[in-house]
């Protein structure tokens, strides 16, 4: 689903125009950015939490140079859906391998 398609469907929930719907979810996205710039963590109730995780400097190999490179301390954005995500398992041909028999893990 994109942005049209995401606002589209707002506007027909909320009996709102599709600008309407469109500007409460490009402000909604910039305050989460915003948010999250700062700092903070933010946990949407019934969606999940973002929040940034630090990511501690590794070696890599280059295949271009084929030398080590040792890569600095970063931070990347995690995702954690909300509880009621957690109990959903993939079936066979969805992305990424996990066990559907488990729902969890890699094979």
């Amino acid at each position: 689903m994109n942005m049209t398609e995401l606002a589209e469907e707002v506007a027909r929930r909320v009996d709102s125009s599709i600008d309407e719907a469109h500007g409460f979810i490009a402000e909604a996205m910039d305050l989460l950015v915003e948010l999250l710039n700062r700092g903070e963590e933010v946990s949407i109730r019934g969606l999940g939490t973002f929040k940034w995780v630090m990511v501690p400097e590794k070696l890599m190999y280059d295949f271009h140079t084929g030398t080590n490179k040792l890569v600095p301390v970063g931070f990347k954005l995690r995702f954690v859906p909300a509880a009621k995500f957690s109990t959903r398992r993939r079936k066979p041909n969805d992305r990424a391998g996990w066990d559907d028999q488990t729902g969890s893990g890699y094979r």
